[in-house]
């Protein structure tokens, strides 16, 4: 539901700019341009078949790679 509403905010906006910058033309086709990104971003969220939910709960599991003292610090 959040992305949707994301998509539509991002769309709204292209369109806008679009109309403010270059005219009605311009504002169709960047509204036409985000519709399809957006589209494409809701496909892909589908295709990956994991829920935000599993994704916060993963990344509480991955260690901090950055930082002194960190896996990756070359003077530990």
């Amino acid at each position: 539901m959040i992305s949707a509403l994301v998509a539509i905010l991002i769309v709204a906006v292209l369109f806008g700019v679009g109309f403010i910058f270059g005219g009605p033309v311009l504002a169709l086709v960047f509204a036409v341009v985000g519709l399809v990104a957006a589209g494409i971003y809701v496909f892909a969220l589908g295709g990956s078949r994991t829920t935000p939910g599993d994704v916060a709960r993963e990344a509480d599991e991955q260690p901090e790679l950055l930082g002194p003292g960190g896996p990756d610090d070359p003077n530990r």
